[in-house]
């Protein structure tokens, strides 16, 4: 089996579902999985393709309005089968239960990422506290899994597992920039929208459905900012006319 025939005809079928994650797919994945314990230094060649195999976070599979995709019974049972069996099926896929009891699989970051199963996102947009028309920028470490060093919104990330996406932003805010919900004036959500994007060496086919929410930092918040993740290298102040004239060119 070829890896990277597998990997594309696993995508042009995501395609065709838009993205979504149906029984056809998963047993497509299970199938590609069992072929890898047979020889398993596919195992190697994947987290070369993917520096971010065995990470343990998980995703929920949603459509392009947000909405989790019910996921059928038989392939939960066939997942706590498979997983009795091969542990390592627990770095592509782990069950969860949700607030109406009913079991959920989500689906390994790394997976996602790479084939193009559609995650939830939260970001956050911070305008400056005194300098009207002026927001806040945030520039990528180079430590990143996608576009290092990059221009970026300030505080943003995945939503893992069911949590909520105020849960995500308090958690991001903290974890990136050091802040929390109280720092802010007019915190509201803005928006959403579905994101695809895939990367030129075809390491990435990363499908996203983004909450998108914006506030006004405090004056007296705005010295509390620390990177205490090593996941932002800098902040920038951009005056937006100038802003949106960069990302236009």
């Amino acid at each position: 089996m070829d890896i990277k025939k597998c990997l594309s005809k696993i995508r042009s079928e995501l395609t065709i579902t838009n993205y979504n994650l149906n029984e056809a797919i998963y047993y497509e994945i299970k199938e590609f999985f069992l072929y890898c314990t047979d020889s398993p230094w596919l195992f190697d060649t994947l987290a070369q393709r993917s520096s971010e195999y065995g990470i343990k976070e998980f995703f929920i599979n949603v459509d392009q309005t947000g909405n989790p995709i019910s996921i059928n019974k038989n392939i939960i049972k066939d997942y706590e089968e498979i997983v009795k069996e091969h542990r390592q099926f627990g770095l592509w896929f782990t069950e969860q239960i949700d607030a109406q009891n009913n079991p959920a699989l989500l689906v390994a970051r790394w997976l996602s990422h790479l084939v193009g199963i559609r995650h939830r996102c939260s970001h956050v947009f911070i305008d400056h506290p005194n300098m009207k028309d002026y927001t806040i920028i945030q520039i990528r470490s180079f430590n990143k899994f996608e576009s290092p060093g990059c221009f970026d919104i300030p505080v943003g990330g995945h939503v893992v597992g069911l949590d909520s996406d105020e849960e995500t932003i308090r958690k991001e805010l903290k974890e990136e920039l050091n802040v929390g919900l109280n720092d802010f004036e007019g915190f509201n959500r803005i928006g959403a929208y579905s994101y695809a994007n895939s990367s030129e060496n075809n390491l990435v086919n990363n499908v996203e459905f983004r909450t998108v929410f914006s506030g006004k930092l405090k004056t007296d918040s705005l010295p509390k900012i620390k990177f205490l993740d090593k996941e932002v290298s800098a902040i920038g102040i951009f005056a937006i006319p100038e802003l949106l004239t960069m990302i236009s060119k």
